[in-house]
C-alpha cells in the first residue's frame, strides 16, 4: 500500500517540540549481525544507506552482549530489530518480550531454514534474503504500528440523550466535526503554503537539514504535484498531519488547515470521475490493533456511529488489509481486528476515491476516505473461534439519509455559530476551549482580513469573549463596547447581532458587581429581541434569565423570581421536558426561594432540577455537584443533618471526581461537610 513508506516521516520524538525523522512513534532500527563492516563493506554501507532512507537512526552491532547493553538502555524507545538468522535463533528466547522492541526481521541467506524457528516468534515481521524486501518489510512493520495509532470515536447513538446535551459525546467525534467544518470554511490566503512552512522552520525544525530540504521541495513544487501525490510521498507533510488529528494539536491543524483543504477538494474530483459516483455497492477492508478498552466499547456500541478522525486508509484487497490487523503478533491488551466497510448505493456522506492513479507510489490499491469518515457499526464476530484476539467488525459507511447522524451533526453545528465565518467559529471553538492566546491570534488574523465594517464588529465581539474568559474585564467592555458602536452604524436597531453584544457585556458588569450597568445592558438585549421575536422564542428565556440573575445577585430576589418564572415558562413550552435549560431554571427559582427562606419552594425547585439532570447528564457532571450541595443545604437549614450530608457527600465525590482538588468550591464543599458531620454525633 502507499502509504507503506509515508508513515517514516518527521514527528516528535517525545520531547517538546523536538522534531525527528521518524514515524509516529520514535523508531530506532537496530542491526545485529557478526559480519557487519560498514567501513569497509560497501554492501553493508549501502544496507544501511537504504535503512536509513526509511528510519534516520540506525545502529549496528556485531557483539550480542553490546547490543542488549545498548537495547536495555532505551525503555521508552520503539526498537525495530533486525537479526541475522543464526545470531536470531540464539538471542530470541532472551530479547522477544521486551517492550521496546516491537517487531524483528530476519536478515539471512537461508530463507527456508530459519522460518522454521522464526514462526514460533510473534514478533518476526518476515525472514527475508535481499535488501529490497528488507525495507519492504520494515516499511509494512513502521505502517502496521502507525495504523493502530489512528484516532477512532465511537457515538452509541441508541441513547437518546446525545441530542439534549453534547457532553454525552464522545469529545473527539464533536471536536473532530467541529474542526473538519471550520477548516473547510476558512480562506487561508494566497500565501497558504509558505505561511505554514515559516510556521514548521520557526517552531518545529530545529535547524534539522533534511526538513529544510523537504520543506524547500514543498514551497517549490507543491503547484507540481496533486495533494494525494504529496500526502503519499515520504515527506513530512503526511506525518504532521496525521499526527496534529491525531493528537488534536490546534497549532498545527491551523497551519495546516490548507492540505486539508486541498486534500478534501481533490478527494471530491476522485469521488465524481471515477465508478465510484455511481454509487453501486463495494466493499473495503482496514486491518489493525485496537487497546481491548476501545475493542469492548465498540462491541457495546452495536448499530451507534464510529468515526476515524483522520484521513483514512483502506485496501480493495481482503488479504492485505489482515496482514495490518497483525493478528500472529499478539500483544498484551491489543485485539487485532479487520474492519469490513461496505459501502451502499445512496451518495456518501464523506468523499473517498482509488488513488492508484495519482499516488506518489503508483499501482497500489489504496481506496483513502476524507476526514471523519463516519460509519454505522455492525455485526462483530470472531475471525477463529478457538482465537478471541482476532475480529471483523462490519461497517457501513453513513450517507445523507441516515437521519440519526443528520440530527447529531446539526446539534453540534448549533453550538459553534454556522452563519459566521470559518475563522471566527474556530477562534469561538478555541475561546470555548479555554485556549485564549491562540483565540486572541485568530483574532489578530481575522483583523487583518476584514475589508468590511460588519467584520470588525464580529472581530470585536470575540475578542470581548475571550477577554471575558481571561477574566481582563475592563478589556472585554472595551471590545464590546467597540463592536456595538460599530453595529449601531451598520445594522438596524433590532439586529440580533447587536442584541448578542449587549446580552454579553452585560455578563461582564454583572461579574464585577456593576449590577445597575449589567441590568440595562440585559434590558437593552431583550428590547432588541422583543422587536422581532415571538413572545415565546427560546431567545428571550436567555435575557429573561440574564435579568434575573443580576437582581438576584442585588438581593432583589422577588423581581429575580419573576423574570426566572417568565424564562422557564418559555423554556417549557419549547424545549424537551428533560433538557438542561430546563434544569438550570428550576435550580435559580430554587436559589431565590432559598434566599427567602421558602424552604419548602426551594426544595421543590432544587429537587425538579436534579431529576432532570440525572436523566440528561452523565453521573460524575460537575452541575449535579452544585445541585446536591443546594439540597443538602437546604436540610442543614431544616436541621436534617443526616440528609444534609448525604447530599454534601454526593457533591464531595462529583468535584473530587472532575479533579477540581484545588478549586474554592471543593474547600467550601468540604467545610460544609465537616460541620454537618459534625452536628450528625
Amino acid at each position: 500500500m502507499s502509504w507503506l513508506r509515508r508513515t517514516i516521516a518527521y514527528l516528535s520524538d517525545g520531547r517538546k517540540n523536538k522534531v525527528t525523522t521518524n514515524s509516529v512513534r520514535d523508531f530506532r532500527i537496530v542491526w545485529l549481525d557478526k559480519f557487519i563492516d560498514v567501513a569497509n563493506d560497501s554492501r553493508c554501507a549501502n544496507t544501511v544507506a537504504q535503512l536509513q532512507e526509511i528510519v534516520e537512526d540506525v545502529r549496528t552491532f556485531t557483539d550480542v552482549n553490546e547490543c542488549i547493553e545498548f537495547i536495555d538502555g532505551l525503555k521508552e524507545e520503539y526498537i525495530l530489530m533486525v537479526v541475522s538468522g543464526s545470531l536470531g535463533e540464539m538471542i530470541l528466547p532472551s530479547i522477544h518480550d521486551l517492550d521496546q522492541i516491537k517487531f524483528f526481521c530476519v536478515f539471512c541467506q537461508d530463507q527456508q531454514r530459519h522460518r522454521q524457528w522464526a514462526s514460533k516468534w510473534s514478533k518476526i515481521g518476515g525472514v527475508v534474503t535481499d535488501i529490497d524486501s528488507l525495507c519492504r518489510t520494515i516499511q509494512k512493520m513502521i505502517e502496521h504500528s502507525d495504523q493502530d495509532s489512528t484516532p477512532i470515536s465511537i457515538v452509541n447513538t441508541t441513547d437518546d440523550k446525545i441530542e439534549k446535551d453534547l457532553d454525552q459525546l464522545d469529545r473527539s467525534f464533536m471536536y473532530s466535526q467541529i474542526l473538519k467544518e471550520i477548516i473547510l470554511d476558512i480562506d487561508f490566503g494566497p500565501r497558504r503554503v509558505q505561511n505554514f512552512l515559516t510556521y514548521c522552520r520557526e517552531n518545529l525544525f530545529h535547524g534539522d537539514i533534511k526538513l529544510l530540504e523537504d520543506a524547500k521541495k514543498i514551497e517549490e513544487t507543491y503547484r507540481k504535484h496533486d495533494p494525494i501525490w504529496w500526502y503519499t510521498s515520504p515527506s513530512f507533510l503526511y506525518a504532521y498531519l496525521n499526527k496534529a488529528l491525531r493528537d488534536m494539536d490546534l497549532d498545527v491543524i491551523i497551519r495546516i488547515g490548507f492540505f486539508i483543504q486541498d486534500l478534501t477538494d481533490y478527494l471530491a474530483i476522485l469521488y465524481f470521475t471515477q465508478h465510484f459516483s455511481r454509487h453501486d455497492g463495494k466493499t473495503f477492508y482496514r486491518g489493525q490493533k485496537l487497546s481491548e478498552e476501545r475493542f469492548q466499547q465498540i462491541k457495546k456500541s452495536t448499530g451507534g456511529l464510529l468515526s476515524f478522525n483522520n484521513f483514512l486508509s483502506t485496501s480493495t484487497e481482503e488479504k492485505v488489509a489482515m496482514r495490518f490487523a497483525g493478528s500472529k503478533m499478539k500483544e498484551p491488551g491489543l485485539v487485532s481486528v479487520l474492519f469490513v466497510i461496505r459501502i451502499g448505493t445512496s451518495p456518501c456522506s464523506v468523499f473517498y476515491g482509488n488513488v492508484r492513479e495519482v499516488s506518489y507510489y503508483p499501482n497500489e490499491e489504496e481506496v483513502l476516505f476524507g476526514m471523519h469518515s463516519v460509519f454505522r457499526i455492525g455485526e462483530i464476530e470472531v475471525v477463529n473461534a478457538s482465537d478471541d484476539s482476532f475480529w471483523k467488525i462490519h461497517l457501513t459507511f453513513t450517507n445523507d439519509k441516515d437521519e440519526q447522524l443528520r440530527r447529531l451533526t446539526d446539534c453540534i453545528r448549533r453550538e459553534t455559530f454556522t452563519t459566521e465565518s470559518g475563522w471566527y467559529r474556530l477562534g469561538n471553538l478555541l475561546n470555548t476551549l479555554g485556549e485564549y492566546s491562540k483565540a486572541e491570534l485568530v483574532c489578530d488574523t481575522m483583523f487583518a482580513l476584514s475589508t468590511r465594517q460588519a467584520d470588525l464588529a464580529s472581530v470585536y465581539h470575540l475578542l470581548g469573549m475571550i477577554k471575558y474568559g481571561q477574566g481582563k474585564y475592563k478589556e472585554s467592555i472595551k471590545a464590546y463596547n467597540t463592536s456595538i458602536e460599530i453595529k449601531k452604524k451598520v445594522f438596524s436597531p433590532t439586529s440580533p447581532s447587536l442584541a448578542a453584544t449587549h446580552s454579553n457585556i452585560g455578563e461582564v458588569y454583572n461579574a464585577l458587581g456593576r449590577y445597575s450597568e449589567a441590568f440595562s445592558s440585559h434590558s437593552d438585549a431583550l428590547k432588541v429581541k422583543q422587536s422581532h421575536l415571538a413572545e415565546d422564542h427560546p431567545d428571550l428565556a436567555i435575557s429573561y434569565d440574564n435579568i434575573g440573575s443580576v437582581l438576584y445577585n442585588m438581593s432583589v430576589y422577588s423581581q429575580a423570581i419573576l423574570h426566572y418564572e417568565k424564562a422557564l415558562e418559555i423554556r417549557l413550552k419549547n424545549l424537551p421536558s428533560t433538557h438542561p435549560d430546563i434544569a438550570q431554571s428550576y435550580h435559580n427559582l430554587g436559589s431565590a426561594y432559598f434566599r427567602l427562606e421558602e424552604n419548602s419552594e426551594a426544595l421543590s425547585y432544587f429537587t425538579k432540577a436534579i431529576d432532570i439532570k440525572q436523566k440528561s447528564l452523565p453521573d460524575k457532571h460537575v452541575s449535579l455537584a452544585t445541585s446536591y450541595k443546594s439540597i443538602g443545604a437546604v436540610h442543614e437549614r431544616l436541621q436534617e443533618y443526616e440528609i444534609a450530608r448525604s447530599y454534601y457527600q454526593n457533591a464531595l465525590d462529583i468535584s473530587q471526581s472532575a479533579s477540581l482538588t484545588q478549586h474554592p468550591t471543593l474547600r467550601k464543599l468540604q467545610k460544609d461537610f465537616d460541620r454537618v458531620n459534625k452536628k450528625c454525633h
